[in-house]
């Protein structure tokens, strides 16, 4: 074999074990529900264990003579992978509002004998409508982490874990593509899974994050599949559609997209018996995504509610639970979808509510402001959510794309990156609010799409400085939502800080826990013993750090002494909104 050749396979089985472990603990769980059981302690090792078995059989096609080493390389890789991962996630909370308000709570119900299939949650149960009815293909293998480690954190494994995946399932791909430099390939695929979007969510329970990881996947194993369809490409196909389609609701129309698009381009280069294998693959995954796994929404929502979609849509065409309106910006209600976009694109990146009254401001493309470096690490960016400079970056790539067509619109390679261009470009457009990032996250990848061609469409000295001016932009870009990360750090410290005062206190804590009822999980796994009221009084209260959720500390109770990091991040931090 090629010594690329070798390389794409090793890095692709990286990722075939971790993508596949993620789906394998969707799949069984949802089996597990299906015939009338729940979630268990035994539900990850048995997980664990069926992902190697099917590790051995990939190992054994990619390199039939040297099957041991290869099999303990990628196999200890990916499990000091999963393993830090854990770790990582377990050390730091979860302070988005979504997360403490229903995505932990679905967990915790599911860790706790929920089986979605055959109970419905009641109203009592905090964000029951969002628990009972939205897609929970993220929650379920983050339940299954959380019930074998007994901490609801390490769930949020999964954001880091995806996208590990899918940064070796670029690589596998690049050393299939004219780019000859390894630290090239290196920067192209760190730099392609470091979507603002994926940043931004990486410590917290939005699903958004995993979706945009899921999508690249996706999208990588589409351009495998072209090169070749052979079985192991199309087991990950496969395994890949049926997570996707369960993360999110969007998510059916982007597997839908993609995968149209792949099977267009092998039908007219005439690949027929290509094109019946993934067309195969994707409707067995397509039916069991919708069937087996998304019993619970899809076939429960349409039963009782008339719609796949409820509650954002319902049999009348109208949602039944409206979540656009609050959130559109001031001015965005009688605009159109492309008037929306385009207001959004070329802005400042802000997190402007119409409750707020601001009004996105224009900007000339990669010029900055206070507006754009406080609002690109927010977890749920609605206005330029891509990045402060995204807007300069698809300008020069734009450019880019122009100086490696000019003379080339013949060759082949052209065709196929229109082509593949306009599919991106179509999943974009067909999400009537495509002016908020995290619905249309895939954005970010065309202009990774047209580096990787213009390097072999036109090498040249204009090439590398327009792309090199472009990896530049996008580092900063990324570098300004990563500041998500420290933050994130100290946003823990303070929490760590408030947890250390309840222990200290050696009493009964009282508590009012708002919106987020899923910190009564972490009392528990702290040991605070704790009692709901209704109403705390006015003496020593409160808030829990990043909720609204409240704590009353014993009137004689004596402070401790803050540490220094403590200290430092409520001076640095602050009590910042979403």
């Amino acid at each position: 074999m090629e010594s690329s050749v070798v390389k794409s396979n090793y890095y692709f089985l990286i990722a075939f074990a971790i993508l596949n472990f993620v789906a394998v603990m969707l799949l069984l769980a949802a089996i597990t529900f299906l015939v009338g059981y729940h979630l268990t302690f035994w539900h990850f090792p048995v997980s664990l264990a069926g992902v190697f078995t099917l590790q051995y059989f990939a190992v054994k096609y990619f390199f039939p003579g040297d099957i041991s080493k290869t099999m303990f390389r990628t196999g200890l890789v990916s499990l000091i992978l999963l393993l830090v991962c854990m770790i990582l996630a377990g050390l730091v909370y979860d302070v988005s509002y979504d997360g403490q308000q229903y995505h932990q709570e679905a967990m915790y119900q599911l860790k706790n004998g929920w089986n979605p299939v055959y109970r419905q949650l009641p109203d009592s149960v905090n964000g029951s409508l969002w628990v009972n009815h939205y897609a929970k293909g993220a929650e379920i293998p983050e339940a299954v982490i959380y019930s074998f480690t007994n901490s609801i954190e390490m769930g949020k494994s999964t954001n880091m874990l995806l996208m590990i995946a899918a940064f070796f399932l670029s690589l596998s791909l690049l050393y299939r593509t004219p780019v000859k430099s390894f630290p090239g390939k290196i920067l192209i695929s760190a730099f392609l899974v470091l979507n603002p979007v994926a940043i931004n969510q990486l410590l917290t329970y939005y699903v958004d994050g995993q979706l945009v990881c899921l999508l690249l996947c996706l999208f990588l194993c589409c351009c495998l599949l072209f090169y070749s369809t052979n079985r192991y490409y199309l087991v990950l196909f496969g395994a890949v559609i049926m997570t996707l389609i369960n993360i999110k609701f969007t998510a059916v129309v982007f597997a839908g997209v993609f995968g149209l698009g792949i099977l267009l381009i092998l039908l007219y280069f005439k690949r027929f018996p290509d094109f019946f294998n993934v067309l195969k693959t994707s409707a067995i995954a397509g039916i069991v995504a919708v069937v087996v796994v998304g019993y619970n929404p899809f076939i429960k929502n349409t039963i009782n509610h008339k719609h796949p979609f409820y509650p954002i849509m319902s049999s009348t065409g109208k949602p039944v639970a409206d979540i656009f309106s609050g959130n559109l910006p001031t001015g965005f209600f009688d605009k159109s979808m492309g008037e929306k976009f385009f207001i959004s694109f070329f802005s400042h990146t802000d997190n402007i509510k119409a409750e707020k009254g601001k009004v996105p401001a224009l900007k000339i493309p990669f010029t900055l402001n206070a507006d754009d470096i406080k609002n690109a690490p927010k977890i749920d960016t609605r206005i330029a959510g891509w990045g402060p400079f995204f807007s300069g970056i698809m300008i020069l790539s734009l450019v880019l794309a122009v100086v490696m067509l000019y003379g080339r619109f013949k060759e082949p390679l052209t065709s196929k990156f229109l082509y593949i261009l306009a599919v991106l470009v179509a999943s974009v457009l067909i999400i009537p609010e495509s002016w908020w990032a995290r619905y249309v996250p895939q954005l970010w990848f065309i202009p990774f799409l047209v580096i990787v061609v213009a390097h072999a469409l036109k090498p040249g000295r204009l090439t590398r400085v327009l792309s090199f001016v472009i990896m530049a932009a996008i580092f900063f870009n990324i570098a300004f939502s990563a500041i998500s990360i420290p933050w994130n750090i100290m946003k823990t410290a303070q929490i760590n800080f408030q947890i250390r005062q309840m222990k200290s206190a050696n009493a009964v804590i009282p508590v009012w826990w708002g919106s987020a009822q899923s910190n009564r999980v972490r009392f528990a796994e702290h040991h605070i013993p704790f009692r709901l009221y209704p109403k705390l009084g006015t003496k020593n209260v409160y808030k829990i750090i990043r909720s609204d959720s409240f704590f009353q500390l014993p009137a004689d109770f004596k402070p401790l002494p803050e540490p220094f990091l403590v200290k430092w991040s409520n001076k640095i931090a602050g009590e910042t909104e979403d």
